[in-house]
């Protein structure tokens, strides 16, 4: 009764009834109407949300799809041209402004020619805005159409790389799922049934990458057909997919469970493992990779990281500036330098008389600052994040969610540092940090206050968390897509600007809570805020055909200004290699968000309050500009509820 409960409360809240008393009515339906679209549409990312019904079914990623997905969002974003004019409330408009925006980043990114989009005949729309609804329509297909025309333009061509991909991503969607019943585990079966046909579309959209030039750097590519591998197997035991079906509820009889198996094993066998294969050879001998490693080689790259970086006429997808690269590149220098004296002066501070690159060598190298073994560290992580951090959080915060936090082990060789994935939105998945342990030797110790800072609480699970428990905004704002990076910049925005900007700010309330008594802990806060900074640096360096930086190039840089271990570096620089432009948004949203309170807090004078500060950021879920208009507005309110 309790899991039943619990579901049903899930399933209210993910129809949006959390924010109906909120909405206009219409609005309210459209943004209903959309999220219903795109948890059908994405059935993968429908697990992660914790919606179950859908469990049987994989992403569609054949070209078509995409182009289905245009034309569907042209349609949406007709609709909510039309509602335009009739909406009056703030909160209306501003959740309106908000999914507009969402729709514009998929549609302006979209690479291949726009066919006729989707009639308005299947919407619920009033005849009066038929017209207006297809002049929008017809006004974006012809955006789509001018800037997309070239054939050399293409993307959800890259859908593997050494940090994504079927071959890690796989085994992830399967622990988002729920096994309690028989029909839990058909559901895992109809994936391994459909899981041929996806990785059939996987080379397909790889083939025509590579048609077009458009394909991964070697970098990217590092490990990815041995991962490949391991679904290729000649007993259904070895293989990963196997796991799932060697425990089940007490509940199951015998017969039960020997039927689940026998299914299991010819599926692994005579279609995973053969199409598995296929695309593990087709990956080791014919892919072909690009000799440079800037994204700005490729045929569309110019256009490509411009559209990253958010320029011009594109709505945003990685920062939501209208920074250029050369200015983004020269922010981060100035940030590195400021950084760089406040370590300097830390430096001094321990009676040390040497240049902060040598002082971070030093400590770089001193074995008492690492730990010994992989369970050492873990635990450390956890006692950061289960006992030492949560009493300090409410004196910065009111509004605390009540999700749990867990601190898992992630042995993973490839793997980087640190991540956090979001907890489950019917409960049945915690939020989770996850910590490489295998490179448990190459984890600071004077880092880890700061690391569980930014993927912990205040940051990311808290932020994440938040957004989960609110009533105050519509599901599809609730709910990042924390995943497909390589679709960028033709996506449903991550906000990553906002997401990881508040990641990074979080880190700086380490001093405000008192977190940072201890300077080495302080020197290796500022060691991480000066890795980002150094970010703007690296990627712009390495993506900006100008500037023209070469792998050892960023390499030199972040290892010379940070006291990050080299091993760190250099899988950070792989990552902006795989990633363009996706990692600069820390940086740039973390300056905004420090810049609206320090407004905010000299314009509302004794006013002002941080934790009513931090609420409206954190109910402001989207593009920074957006942020910036509710923190203008609550300031010329007087700073009132």
């Amino acid at each position: 009764m309790a899991r039943l409960a619990l579901l049903l409360l899930s399933c209210a809240l993910l129809m949006g009834s959390g924010s109906a008393s909120r909405l206009a009515p219409a609005l309210e339906e459209l943004t209903t109407q959309y999220w219903e679209w795109r948890i059908l549409d994405a059935p993968e990312y429908a697990s992660f949300v914790g919606i179950h019904e859908h469990d049987h079914f994989l992403d569609d990623m054949s070209l078509e799809a995409y182009q289905r997905r245009l034309n569907q969002s042209l349609a949406f974003l007709g609709q909510a041209e039309a509602l335009e004019d009739e909406l009056t409330e703030r909160v209306d408009l501003v959740n309106l402004k908000i999914l507009k925006r969402e729709l514009e980043t998929y549609i302006t990114g979209f690479p291949f020619k726009a066919e006729t989009p989707a009639t308005t005949s299947s919407l619920s729309l009033h005849k009066r805005h038929l017209l207006r609804v297809e002049q929008v329509l017809r006004r974006f297909t012809l955006i789509c159409w001018k800037l997309y025309r070239d054939p050399d333009k293409l993307n959800f061509v890259l859908p593997l790389c050494y940090m994504e991909g079927i071959h890690t991503d796989f085994e992830r969607l399967i622990s988002w799922m729920v096994f309690e019943t028989t029909e839990d585990f058909q559901k895992l079966l109809s994936r391994f049934e459909n899981l041929p046909r996806q990785l059939q579309q996987i080379q397909q959209l790889m083939e025509e990458g590579v048609a077009a030039g458009i394909v991964n750097h070697a970098i990217s590519m590092k490990g990815v057909a041995e991962s490949l591998g391991r679904f290729v197997v000649s007993q259904a035991e070895d293989s990963p997919l196997w796991e799932r079906f060697t425990s089940f509820p007490d509940s199951f009889t015998q017969e039960e469970i020997t039927a689940l198996q026998d299914q299991a094993r010819q599926l692994i066998l005579n279609e995973v493992s053969v199409k598995g294969y296929v695309l593990q050879e087709y990956v080791q001998s014919e892919y072909t990779t690009r000799p440079e490693i800037a994204v700005t080689s490729l045929p569309d790259g110019e256009e490509r990281y411009a559209q990253l970086l958010s320029q011009s006429l594109f709505p945003q997808v990685h920062t939501s500036t209208s920074l250029t690269a050369s200015e983004i590149h020269q922010l981060g220098l100035d940030e590195v330098a400021r950084i760089e004296g406040e370590m300097a002066k830390i430096v001094e501070e321990l009676g040390y008389d040497m240049t902060v690159p040598e002082f971070s060598a030093m400590i770089r190298n001193d074995s008492r600052f690492y730990y010994d073994n992989a369970d050492d560290l873990l635990a450390g992580f956890q006692d950061l994040a289960y006992n030492v951090i949560p009493p300090k959080i409410p004196l910065l915060f009111t509004n605390i969610p009540t999700a749990e936090l867990q601190v898992v082990a992630d042995p993973s060789p490839d793997g980087v540092g640190a991540y956090y994935l979001a907890g489950a939105y019917d409960g049945s998945r915690p939020g989770i940090f996850y910590v490489n342990t295998y490179h448990y030797d190459a984890q600071p110790k004077y880092a880890m206050m700061t690391l569980s800072l930014h993927e912990g609480n205040p940051g990311h699970h808290l932020q994440g968390s938040h957004s989960i428990e609110s009533t105050n905004m519509p599901f599809f704002r609730r709910a990042m897509e924390d995943r497909n990076y390589f679709q960028a910049p033709s996506r449903f925005p991550m906000n990553t600007a906002y997401t990881e900007g508040w990641g990074l700010y979080s880190e700086s309330l380490g001093f405000d809570l008192e977190l940072f008594g201890d300077p080495y802990d302080r020197y290796g806060h500022y060691s991480d805020e000066i890795f980002r900074a150094c970010r703007l640096v690296v990627d712009t360096g390495m993506h900006d055909r100008a500037l023209g930086w070469t792998r050892q190039e960023a390499i030199d840089f972040m290892f010379s200004h940070t006291a990050m271990s080299l091993v760190d570096v250099e899988n950070e620089i792989d990552r902006y290699i795989t990633w363009p432009g996706q990692a600069v948004s820390y940086k740039v949203g973390q300056l905004k968000i420090s810049e609206l309170k320090a407004k905010a807090s000299s314009e509302l004078g004794e006013a002002f309050d941080v934790k009513k500060f931090h609420d409206i950021v954190l109910e402001s879920v989207g593009p920074l500009d957006v942020v910036e208009e509710e923190i203008d507005a609550w300031v010329a309110a007087g700073g009132g509820p």
